[in-house]
């Protein structure tokens, strides 16, 4: 704890207490006991806190969490990699985890960005608390129309109930609540991959070896003052990068960020590293990404907001300032970001635009920092508590032109030439039972994009989606991120129809069905092709302590018949999950039972998917957790491949992927001795009885039949 002293001041009315060496004498023979307890009382001021805060207990574990938000937003069955969320989104959950919204004091713009609930359900929210004037804990919000019982279990994580004053004006006051943050993590593969130096079976040249350390770094600082501002710094380094060499000074990624804000005026700018959006997504939408399924069809799309960068994800961010002001009814936003991106280059043109981040051999390095990206932006709305307008522009200029010539089988270019602008027009309505939100865009290609949200409360526990988008094929905007099928908001036109009851005490009932059509071909597609995806997710809780849950995936679209372009076929994918979770005392316990189904239309032998999973957790009072898991799977090739969810260090969560034959066990152990420290480390095991072929880098460094993954992480608050 840290203290301030002032030894003058220019106020003679300034009521806080100074400190000169005429008031109390260092020499003891002149201390009297009226002396000692001023001195006494004076620290004591000091070391209370600024506020009261009233944290109920969260009704359900972070780690629980974590496995139902990420699982509800797998990537999409195709996905050619394994699905990692332990980015933007994850980072930005935990860091409001550890920092709690104040519900007394929250406005409506930050409760909307929490992500969990309606407009509706936020005005809902709004007039209770005017009514009751306070919350005196997270456990009134069970008291507020329109909440569900999903809804309340994971705003119990991330709300408290503190005082209702603003942000302190002493700054006493403002340091003494000022939370402090430093944390390191370290990650060790073992095997180590054949890349570090190669061998008999993958040889490896002096171009692809890597030339750093066989393990992984981060450091994270960040620093929170009481409603006032905030700051974070990250320096990461991958497993195989060179550390403290080849520009690395010593880590090879840093990213920094200072944010002010003013709750009461509502103005918040932040300096360095961040995120934007814009309604929809058309223009620009970073955070939440492209979704395959809401788990919530109640969550609010329509947010134009910056936030500071708080992941280690190395490309998608920008770099510069951004502003956002409301002024009674009006809210502003800008912002300008220059950066370098990783890219390789052909006839002066840009050949490719890297994002994973990596930089461990040669010719990765060669490919660092080369492409130059200047963008800017503002947006401009109009809102009251049932409408909203809004008008936005972005844009973007590289420092080498993409090609404007075709690609390869008429896919559409996701960018051409040096430039792209484009301008937004959003709107949204709220009302009693139903809301609309929707944005259209045009850019300077002369490619259009639409979308809309149509939400509909058919009863208290009944909930009616519908989606439309239209992307037109010559759609330039690399920024843009919204709901949709494909990799880029381009060549698509789809519609989803969602349902969502629980109008059963302890049943709970979700189903969607979305369409889609690509008019132009795409990278499986030769020719114009179509697609279908469905979903039935029921959860039956019987009463507390157990909770079923069954899910049924389906995936269907026409793709490329291999050597016989450009005639397509459809492929369809099913998958089944059956998952049991029981909890007592201090101990849950989880099985789950995965089955997964690929079939071609034309030919080609049906091929199978299992897997068996079980999940274990024991919690006690005492400061130590213990997770872990373990795996059986066996699948017919990687069309077949299966995803769960395993324990992870915090802050992270992923979904690794499992095909072909074998087993996997993974055990975490959180230690928390006290609120300022928390040390916490994961073993990951994974053994494949036959192991897949490999073709690419990614592949060989998990192409053994045995790997271990070692994994630390030290968290100091202060």
């Amino acid at each position: 704890m840290r203290c301030f002293v002032s030894s003058s001041s220019s106020d003679p009315h300034q009521s806080n207490l100074h400190l000169t060496p005429d008031t109390f004498p260092i020499n003891t023979t002149d201390l009297t006991m009226r002396n000692l307890l001023l001195i006494l009382g004076f620290w004591c001021t000091l070391l209370l806190p600024a506020q009261t805060i009233v944290r109920g207990k969260p009704l359900i574990s972070w780690d629980d969490f974590v496995e139902e938000y990420l699982q509800s937003r797998e990537v999409d069955d195709d996905s050619p990699s394994p699905i990692d969320r332990g980015g933007t989104t994850l980072d930005y959950l935990e860091n409001l985890y550890q920092h709690p919204l104040n519900l007394n004091i929250a406005t409506r713009q930050q409760l909307l960005e929490l992500s969990l609930l309606s407009a509706s359900q936020v005005d809902s929210l709004l007039a209770y608390r005017s009514r009751l004037r306070a919350f005196s804990s997270p456990s009134d919000l069970m008291m507020v129309h329109g909440l569900e019982a999903q809804q309340l279990k994971w705003l119990s994580l991330f709300v408290e109930a503190g005082d209702t004053l603003q942000s302190p004006s002493d700054f006493r006051h403002q340091w003494i609540s000022t939370r402090h943050s430093l944390e390191y993590r370290a990650q060790l593969p073992l095997p180590s991959s054949p890349f570090f130096g190669g061998n008999s079976q993958h040889p490896v040249d002096e171009k692809h070896r890597f030339l750093g350390l066989p393990w992984s770094n981060t450091l994270r600082y960040r620093v929170q003052s009481h409603q006032s501002w905030r700051a974070g710094l990250i320096l990461d380094h991958d497993i195989g990068e060179p550390l403290a060499a080849y520009r690395n000074v010593p880590f090879d990624h840093a990213s920094f960020f200072v944010e002010k804000y003013n709750l009461k005026k509502q103005r918040q700018l932040i300096l360095g590293d961040y995120h934007a959006q814009f309604a929809q997504g058309l223009l620009i939408g970073h955070r939440f990404g492209t979704f395959v399924q809401p788990y919530f069809l109640s969550l609010p799309r329509h947010l134009t907001r910056i936030t500071p960068n708080t992941s280690t994800d190395e490309a998608h961010y920008l770099r510069g300032a951004a502003w956002q002001q409301q002024q009674g009814r009006w809210q502003w936003t800008a912002f300008a970001s220059y950066r370098t991106l990783d890219a390789s280059f052909q006839d002066g043109e840009v050949k490719s635009v890297y994002s994973n981040g990596l930089h461990r051999s040669r010719l990765e390095l060669s490919h660092r920092a080369t492409l130059g990206h200047f963008l800017f932006g503002a947006h401009g709305a109009w809102k009251n508590v049932q409408t909203e307008w809004g008008i936005g522009f972005l844009g973007n200029h590289f420092s080498r032109p993409f090609p404007s010539r075709p690609t390869k089988r008429g896919v559409p270019a996701p960018m051409v030439g040096s430039d792209a602008l484009g301008v937004s027009v959003d709107f949204a309505h709220y009302a009693r039972h139903w809301s609309v939100q929707g944005e259209g865009t045009v850019n300077l290609s002369g490619g259009t994009a639409f979308a809309t949200f149509l939400r509909y409360q058919l009863s208290s526990s009944d909930i009616l989606l519908f989606q439309l988008r239209h992307l037109s094929g010559r759609n330039i905007a690399p920024m843009a991120r919204t709901f949709q099928r494909g990799t880029k908001v381009q060549n698509e036109m789809g519609a989803l129809l969602g349902y969502e009851t629980s109008r059963w005490r302890k049943l709970h009932w979700q189903s969607f069905v979305h369409v889609y059509h690509h008019p132009l071909p795409t990278w499986r597609a030769a020719a114009p092709s179509s697609g279908v995806a469905a979903q039935t997710l029921i959860t039956y809780v019987p009463y507390r302590a157990v909770q079923w849950s069954l899910r049924y995936r389906l995936t269907s679209q026409q793709q490329t018949i291999p050597r016989h372009a450009p005639w397509l076929q459809w492929v369809a994918r099913q998958s089944l999950r059956l998952s049991v979770r029981r909890t007592s005392g201090a101990w849950m316990c989880q099985t789950s039972l995965d089955v997964a189904m690929n079939k071609q239309q034309l030919g080609g032998k049906q091929q199978y998917g299992a897997m068996a999973s079980l999940r274990l957790r024991y919690a006690p009072s005492s400061p130590w957790e213990v997770s872990g898991a373990l795996n059986l799977f066996s699948t017919d090739s990687f069309d077949t491949r299966l995803y769960t969810y395993q324990p992870q260090l915090p802050g992270t969560g992923a979904f690794p992927v499992f095909y072909g034959t074998g087993c996997s066990g993974v055990a975490v152990v959180n230690w928390n001795p006290s609120r300022a420290w928390s040390l916490s480390t994961r073993i990951a095991m994974m053994h494949r009885w036959n192991r897949p072929h490999a073709s690419n880098t990614a592949a060989v460094e998990e192409s053994s039949d045995y790997s271990l993954r070692l994994g630390l992480r030290v968290r100091y608050r202060f």
